[in-house]
């Protein structure tokens, strides 16, 4: 069998993936490997964009959840500060327990963010849809 990459040269290793013959040199160059076997430059290739997509969905929602924290303590100083200069009031609350219940909802939503994160599938892929939607239409 001859290398995949070059086909003059002899294959010394199989593809973990494809099973396409590998040189020394291919072997010696990936970056991927599956079930300790080296991948091609294609399989490679695949595998590197799956990574990329993993890496802009959970830079996605790390952003979302950022963002739902900056809401929530702007609302929170808002709140407090207009209690404190105008006696606005939620309730009987004083300011400072209303600022922090904001950034306590702005937490638990950020903590509902982070655990669809961590199931991933096809609900958290819409709530993500979903949240950029509203944060293009909105902000």
């Amino acid at each position: 069998m001859k290398c995949i990459s070059h086909n003059e040269i002899d294959a010394v290793n199989n593809c973990g993936n494809c099973g396409a013959g590998l040189c020394q040199e291919c072997v010696k160059d990936t970056i991927f490997e599956k079930n300790n076997k080296p991948l091609c430059w294609n399989c490679n290739v695949q595998r590197a964009l799956k990574n990329d997509t993993i890496f802009r969905t959970d830079l996605g929602i790390k952003q979302i959840t950022i963002g739902v924290y900056a809401v929530a303590i702007v609302i929170g100083l808002i709140f407090f500060a207009m209690g404190k200069l105008f006696s606005v009031r939620i309730g009987n609350l004083p300011p400072v327990i209303t600022m922090l219940i904001f950034w306590g909802i702005g937490g638990i939503i950020a903590g509902f963010i982070n655990r669809i994160q961590s199931n991933a599938g096809f609900l958290y892929t819409m709530l993500v849809f979903f949240l950029r939607e509203l944060s293009h239409r909105f902000l």
